[in-house]
């Protein structure tokens, strides 16, 4: 969901500022199959997304149009019709580099698996610029599945901007399988029975039986299992270096129990809050980080950007002070009805024994045009200390806001040497 789309030059995603408080009111456009894909998803209202992986990539020596060039695609449609986008920009890029070009892709999420199937599925070997790619990075990606789609396209799930009804609506649409193409592939055992005498018995989603009892799409069930069938059958081709990173520190759904009624499995510390730490990499020979970081903005973790810096050939540690918060706020339900628990992980950039801080909620201001006018402190502090072992990092939990708006979630210890934020959007229930 990270490509803004329009439709006759307006925006039809992300929506404003409203929609993240009250109802999206752009679903029919959302619905139209003639949405552009025009730019990534740099920010929204205040909240910073790919900006700050790309003020990450200038630093580091590279300049949108010259050696930098971004992916924007329409993320509704499948992952094979993204592939092709991408082929078309690797063709752009070659020809303006030159045939001594030297192509690394950096992919978060779905644009990891939008690569692979670029990179392995034969359909694009012969495309100018496919020798000339070298390395593929990815950040967060679901290499073997996400157990949250199954959950999603059954109407379980919320987000951004978008009520669990909408996503339904929108995934279940047989022109839009790619939320289905984030499934794990059918060999892969995630959907668990939880019916007496037959529990942790592996269930088929993909079989029609079953699938008709869920309700899910049989068509868009076809596709995740073509889509997937390459993916399974793949590999580097040679000459092409994979490395990923994984988010390790997250509450994360990492099985579904399917019976009598669906449940999800969350374990603490089993991933990113949406991808499991089991599917972030492939095993194989492929190398996989594992680091701190929240799902949707994983890109920020200090760990993976001091090596993502690396291997772009960058030399110079990360030092500035944008580079060192202290201590990492990652929130696990960036999207939350009022009063809904809402995870926090806090990450130190090095072992603590002691901590003695507190978490305070500073809420959006939006003045009577919609228009974002600064912060305000909101509501009550949450004191935290802690004194014991060495600890890396502290799980937490709060009730979300009653009142629905754009939060900052902000840590600050009594010393003030370890600080740290991150956004929570508290949206209305449906």
């Amino acid at each position: 969901m990270g490509s803004v789309l329009t439709l006759n030059g307006e925006v039809i995603w992300p929506g404003p500022l409203e929609s993240l408080i009250l109802a999206y009111k752009k679903m029919k456009q959302l619905l139209d199959p003639e949405l552009v894909a025009a730019d990534i998803i740099r920010s929204f209202s205040v909240s910073v997304q790919y900006e700050a992986l790309i003020n990450d990539l200038s630093t580091w020596g590279f300049k949108e149009g010259k050696n930098l060039y971004v992916c924007p695609y329409d993320w509704r449609k499948s992952n094979e019709n993204a592939a092709e986008v991408l082929a078309t920009l690797i063709e752009k890029a070659y020809a303006a580099n030159g045939n001594d070009s030297d192509i690394t892709l950096v992919a978060h999420s779905m644009g990891g698996l939008v690569s692979r199937y670029y990179l392995e599925s034969g359909k694009f070997n012969a495309r100018p610029g496919f020798t000339a790619v070298h390395n593929l990075i990815t950040l967060g990606t679901p290499h073997r599945g996400a157990p949250l789609a199954l959950t999603a396209a059954m109407g379980m799930e919320k987000r951004l901007f978008l009520s669990a009804d909408q996503v339904k609506e929108l995934v279940n649409d047989a022109r839009y399988p790619s939320l289905y193409q984030l499934m794990p592939s059918p060999v892969e055992p995630f959907a668990w029975d939880d019916t007496f005498g037959k529990e942790y018995s592996p269930v088929d989603v993909y079989d029609p039986a079953v699938a008709g009892k869920l309700g899910l799409n049989q068509q868009n069930l076809d596709a995740a299992r073509a889509f997937r069938a390459v993916l399974d059958q793949g590999k580097p081709p040679a000459g092409v270096r994979y490395f990923f990173f994984g988010g390790t520190r997250q509450v994360t759904t990492s099985y579904v129990y399917v019976g009598a009624t669906v449940r999800k499995m969350d374990i603490e510390d089993a991933g990113d809050g949406t991808v499991p730490a089991w599917s972030s990499g492939l095993g194989s020979g492929v190398q996989c980080q594992p680091v701190g970081g929240e799902h949707a903005t994983i890109y920020k973790n200090d760990g993976l950007r001091q090596t993502l810096a690396r291997l772009l050939g960058y030399s110079a540690m990360l030092t500035a002070a944008a580079a060192i918060q202290g201590v990492e706020v990652a929130i696990r339900e960036r999207v939350s009805e009022p009063q809904q628990p809402v995870h926090v992980a806090l990450s130190f950039r090095s072992s603590v024994t002691k901590v003695q801080g507190r978490i305070r909620l500073e809420r959006a201001q939006v003045n009577a045009a919609g228009e974002f006018s600064g912060y305000a402190p909101y509501g009550r502090t949450y004191p935290i200390t802690y004194q014991g072992m060495n600890a890396e990092k502290l799980n937490l939990a709060f009730d979300a806001p009653e009142k629905p708006a754009l939060y900052k979630v902000i840590f600050e210890s009594a010393d003030a040497k370890l600080q740290g934020q991150d956004d929570l959007f508290v949206q209305a229930p449906a």
